[in-house]
C-alpha cells in the first residue's frame, strides 16, 4: 500500500469520526444530575466507578429525559457499528502513511489502535448491561471500567507514539509531539481521578488526533513525504 492511499483512507475515516461527532452533539445524551456527574453521559458512563455515579447520571434530579435511551442509541450501538470502526481506521492507516519513518514505531502505534478498538466492543458490551439496569450494575461496573482503562490508555499511548515518530521528523513537527505528550498526560490524569480531570478526556485525546490529521491530509494530497 502506498503512502497516499493510506493517508486518504485515514482522512475518509477521520470525516466519518467527525460526522458522527457532530451527529452527538445534536442529540446529545445529558445527566440526570449535572451538579454530580462531571462529564457528558456517554463520557461520565464510561468513567463510573461506583452505583452513585450511575445514580448521577440516571436518576438526579434534573432529568427531564432518561439519557439511556440516547445512550444505547449512539453510545452503544451507533459506537459499535459505526465510531469504532471510524476511529480505528483513521489511526491505523495514520501509522501506515508514516511507517516509513520508523516502521517498529508505527507498527506499535498500530496495534495500540486495535487494541483500543477491541477493548472499546468489549465496553460496550459491558455498557449495554449496565443500561439495562443501571441500579444493579454489579460486576458488568467493574468489567466497565477495566475496559475503559484499557481503551483509553491504548488511544494516550497510540498518540504519544505517534507523536514521537514526528518528533524525529524535524522541528516543524514539535508542537504536535507536544501536544500528543500532553494527550497522554491528560488521559492518565483522567484515569487516575475521573471526577477531577474526566471533563477533559475528550480534549486530551483530539489533541493527537487533531495533530495527525495534517500529516494525513499531505499525504493524501502529494506523492512526496508526508
Amino acid at each position: 500500500m502506498t503512502k497516499q492511499l493510506a493517508s486518504r483512507i485515514s482522512v475518509a475515516a477521520f470525516a466519518v469520526v467527525v460526522l458522527y461527532s457532530l451527529l452527538g452533539a445534536v442529540f446529545p445524551a445529558r445527566p440526570c444530575d449535572a451538579r454530580r456527574s462531571f462529564a457528558p453521559a456517554v463520557v461520565a458512563l464510561e468513567l463510573a466507578r461506583s452505583q452513585d455515579d450511575l445514580t448521577a447520571i440516571f436518576h438526579g434530579r434534573d432529568c427531564e429525559t432518561n439519557p439511556a435511551a440516547p445512550l444505547r442509541a449512539l453510545g452503544v450501538w451507533g459506537d459499535t457499528l459505526v465510531f469504532i470502526q471510524a476511529y480505528a481506521l483513521f489511526l491505523v492507516f495514520f501509522f501506515a502513511a508514516i511507517a516509513p519513518r520508523d516502521l517498529a514505531a508505527a507498527r506499535l502505534g498500530a496495534l495500540l489502535a486495535a487494541a483500543a478498538a477491541i477493548a472499546d466492543h468489549g465496553e460496550n458490551i459491558a455498557l449495554a448491561h449496565i443500561l439495562d439496569a443501571p441500579d444493579a450494575a454489579g460486576a458488568w461496573l467493574r468489567t466497565l471500567e477495566g475496559l475503559t482503562v484499557i481503551k483509553w490508555l491504548a488511544l494516550g499511548l497510540a498518540g504519544a507514539v505517534g507523536g514521537t515518530i514526528l518528533l524525529r521528523s524535524g522541528r516543524v513537527n514539535y508542537p504536535a509531539a507536544a501536544a500528543c505528550a500532553l494527550g497522554l498526560v491528560g488521559v492518565v490524569l483522567a484515569m487516575a481521578a475521573p471526577h477531577l480531570f474526566g471533563p477533559y478526556l475528550l480534549g486530551a485525546v483530539a489533541l493527537s488526533w487533531l495533530s495527525f490529521l495534517p500529516v494525513v491530509v499531505r499525504g493524501a494530497l502529494s506523492r512526496g513525504a508526508a
